[in-house]
């Protein structure tokens, strides 16, 4: 006769059913907060969108339409309103047209960017600059002044030929009149340690070029305190 003890078979599948329900239990609870804080995370980003564009406060900056190159008198074409939100200005750069207009370009600069002052250089007439190129001229200490000569100023410029074998001296030639539009320092070869910018008239330019070359250059400046005529003032 058997005598086999009985097992509890009941209590063994009442604990093989309380461990599902358990993880059943708690990743309902996840999903629930899931579903609760997703909506709700979602209404009040919106919320703060809609409160930011509620206050928000537009400016309009004059940036280059196009790509400008060096030494470009900027014209109303040439700009375009861009906006920005009043705290998401960058600082320092110029807004408004009239500020920009009828200066020039003192490198080349991309389209779409603000400006700012050092990327310009004084505002001036328009007909200094007509039929005028751009024409660099490597300078010694002497030829900027021992540092003050600057953009905007007037200047004339002399080449001196050296003396024939007869001992003859050439006359020798003058530019005046002549608008500099930037002097910049470079890296000091010989006796050059900066290059002055000028608005040269193109039908000087093949002369100059000829003289530059082979002749002593002089550069000097109007000291009678004769108003500067090219230069536009600022109301």
């Amino acid at each position: 006769m058997s005598t086999d003890t009985p097992t509890d078979t009941n209590t063994d599948n009442e604990e093989d059913k309380t461990i599902p329900d358990r993880w059943t239990a708690k990743l309902s609870l996840s999903h629930w907060l899931a579903i609760v804080a997703i909506p709700v995370g979602i209404m009040g980003a919106l919320y703060l969108f809609w409160q930011e564009d509620k206050t928000r406060v537009d400016v309009y900056v004059y940036v280059p339409a196009h790509d400008l190159p060096a030494y470009h008198q900027i014209q109303d074409s040439d700009l375009a309103p861009k906006r920005y939100a009043s705290r998401s200005v960058p600082s320092g750069i110029l807004k408004k047209s009239q500020r920009i207009v009828g200066r020039y370009t003192l490198t080349s600069l991309p389209n779409g960017k603000p400006l700012t002052n050092s990327q310009l250089g004084v505002k001036v007439q328009p007909n200094c600059l007509m039929d005028t190129v751009a024409v660099s001229l490597p300078a010694t200490p002497a030829m900027t002044f021992g540092g003050n000569l600057k953009a905007g100023d007037t200047v004339s410029i002399t080449f001196a030929s050296p003396a024939t074998k007869e001992g003859v001296s050439p006359t020798p030639t003058l530019f005046s009149d002549i608008l500099v539009l930037d002097v910049k320092a470079v890296p000091q070869t010989n006796t050059f340690t900066s290059v002055i910018v000028i608005a040269l008239p193109k039908t000087s330019a093949e002369e100059f070029v000829t003289h530059l070359a082979s002749t002593t250059t002089l550069v000097g400046r109007n000291l009678s305190g004769k108003e500067n005529n090219c230069i536009v003032k600022d109301p």
